[in-house]
């Protein structure tokens, strides 16, 4: 049983609910009834698919915030276990439907039509606006460029547009992957700088981030508790073997992931170091967050350019070597994708 002093009225939508419990990382549902004293006693119950509906309405989720809570242990933990909570609240669930959708966004601007008109289905992100017009002024050259719309250039006899110039970070990066899922994109690699936080990673190295680890915000607008996010499995492994076919040697590693790069801090990075992180950059992890929650397919690719692993910065991102490793890396993703 849970006996819980609340701070508010509890307002049921018939007699059960979902309860987050803080601190203990866990969703379970629960049958309430109210004592003599004012107090509610909660019964956790088999999270069964039908009670998770209430006259055919999904139920709301309730936010258990409180200051000590204790587990007295029975022989057997199940989900009957005594719980006991000092000083708690239940805060109310909070409507998470979006206002407005990435498709009415898109159909309104009429953006949806030369994507679905091509059946475009693969796209590669430039974050880098450089890196991006070297792409196109070389596609335009070999006659590879079907049509450009504003940033979006399409390839000729391919389902696969090059995007870029949408800015950075990861609200950028999601609202426009947003976009490009809204007009029927299911697979997405991007392309980008990282700066090393350990001294195994080298300036020029290329990364394929497996795993990046969420210091940003947009993950959470999401709803998303988790703080670690991956990339789609099957893309790491095929997209290390062409890249290293094509004499792009890359290693496989994890990113630290933050939206606030002038914040980067020692203990910081060392906190994202210690649980794996080698590089720091600013959209990996929300990437990979909207990936899984649109069922999509997703991939962050990096070229190293400059380093915060020591005492100081060391900038290298505008020398002659990142340039050509970023293009050479670009045109063989491009490949990649289209083959």
């Amino acid at each position: 049983m849970l006996t819980l002093s609340l701070t508010k009225e509890l307002k049921l939508h018939g007699e059960h609910i979902l309860l987050w419990v803080e601190g203990q990382g866990c969703l379970c549902v629960i049958k309430v009834r109210t004592n003599s004293d004012g107090t509610n006693a909660c019964q956790a119950l088999p999270a069964t698919p039908s009670l998770f509906l209430t006259s055919g309405r999904p139920l709301p989720t309730w936010r258990l915030q409180c200051t000590t809570l204790m587990a007295k242990k029975k022989r057997s933990l199940s989900p009957a276990s005594r719980l006991k909570a000092k000083s708690a609240k239940l805060v109310a669930p909070t409507r998470d439907e979006p206002i407005v959708r990435s498709a009415q966004f898109v159909k309104y601007c009429r953006i949806w039509a030369d994507y679905r008109t091509r059946k475009t289905s693969n796209a590669l992100l430039c974050y880098d606006d450089d890196l991006f017009q070297a792409m196109v002024r070389e596609l335009e050259r070999c006659g590879r460029v079907s049509r450009r719309i504003g940033d979006s250039v399409f390839l000729k006899d391919s389902p696969t547009v090059l995007v870029g110039r949408f800015g950075i970070g990861a609200p950028a990066a999601v609202a426009k992957c947003e976009e490009l899922i809204a007009c029927g994109v299911r697979r997405i690699l991007a392309l980008g700088t990282a700066a090393s936080i350990h001294k195994e990673i080298s300036i020029g190295d290329i990364i394929i981030c497996d795993k990046a680890f969420s210091d940003e915000g947009t993950s959470q607008r999401y709803g998303q508790r988790r703080k670690v996010f991956r990339a789609t499995k099957c893309l790491l492994e095929d997209v290390k073997q062409h890249l290293n076919a094509h004499g792009l040697p890359s290693i496989i590693r994890a990113a630290w992931t933050t939206d606030a790069p002038y914040w980067e801090t020692r203990p910081r990075r060392d906190v994202f170091r210690g649980k794996g992180a080698r590089v720091v950059e600013m959209e990996a992890s929300a990437l990979y967050m909207l990936a899984g929650y649109r069922n999509v397919e997703a991939l962050s690719i990096l070229v190293v350019g400059d380093s915060i692993a020591g005492r100081t910065w060391q900038p290298h991102f505008r020398g002659h070597q990142i340039r050509s490793r970023l293009k050479r890396a670009g045109m063989h993703l491009l490949r990649f994708v289209v083959r």
